[in-house]
């Protein structure tokens, strides 16, 4: 048995790299780009709508854009938050 735990071990380690390595260089840069194209359009229709005069709450319109920056900023900052938890840099 001990040689099938040395086996699964070594695999294991080599799909968390390859699984970190494609999240760091593929996931996070395309959800990043997709948040960053969603936040810019719900902006300019924010400020289209609060400039035609329909845009009564302006904080309101602009919520869910405030919540894709967030997001932008969690994931751009994943390796620091993920070292911090796992305990080692990713």
């Amino acid at each position: 048995m001990s040689n099938a735990d040395s086996f699964f071990g070594a695999m294991k380690g080599t799909v968390v790299t390859w699984l970190n390595s494609g999240l760091d260089n593929f996931i996070i840069p395309v959800a990043v780009l997709i948040l960053a194209i969603i936040t810019v359009v719900l902006i300019v229709k924010a400020a289209a709508d609060h400039h035609r005069g329909q845009g009564d709450d302006l904080v309101e319109r602009l919520k869910p854009a405030i919540i894709c920056i967030i997001i932008i900023a969690i994931l751009l900052t994943k390796n620091a938050w993920w070292g911090f938890l796992v305990g080692a840099s990713a």
